[in-house]
């Protein structure tokens, strides 16, 4: 399976390449007020308002910094029937990698407040996170962002 490589400070991540729509550059995106955390606001792509999510926030409380290696992940995200457009901004999306899912394993740590965590791959010295789409969006803010 392909899956598109990402970094969150020194830490590395990885997206199943099936939810990335597209990756794009970062856009000025429309802030809404008072919006839960890790909400960074919305855009227009092609035609359509799609919600954005700044990972950085929502997992570590801060914001990823604006660089020019800063990207917005298009993700297909999985809603009751049908699929929804979330963009998530992380930094360095610059790579892909093909794994098999028996090169996951358990991270061993239940993180209630991170479901979006998934297993783990063991990469020389270190160990990449795997990120589960479907859990990215928390019940709570869902129906914020895509309506009900």
């Amino acid at each position: 399976m392909l899956f598109l490589c990402f970094q969150l400070g020194q830490d590395k991540y990885v997206v199943d390449a099936r939810h990335v729509v597209e990756v794009l550059p970062l856009v000025t995106l429309r802030t809404t007020p008072h919006a839960p955390r890790g909400v960074a606001g919305a855009f227009i792509y092609r035609g359509t308002v799609v919600p954005v999510l700044d990972f950085g926030e929502l997992a570590l409380g801060q914001p990823c910094p604006r660089r020019f290696s800063t990207r917005i992940l298009l993700l297909a995200y999985p809603m009751r029937d049908t699929r929804k457009t979330l963009g998530m901004i992380v930094e360095r999306a610059t790579e892909t990698k093909d794994l098999k899912a028996q090169d996951f394993m358990d991270n061993g740590l239940k993180t209630p407040g991170a479901p979006y965590l998934g297993p783990v791959l063991r990469e020389e010295h270190r160990l990449i996170q795997s990120i589960a789409v479907q859990n990215l969006v928390p019940e709570s803010i869902r129906d914020l962002l895509f309506g009900s």
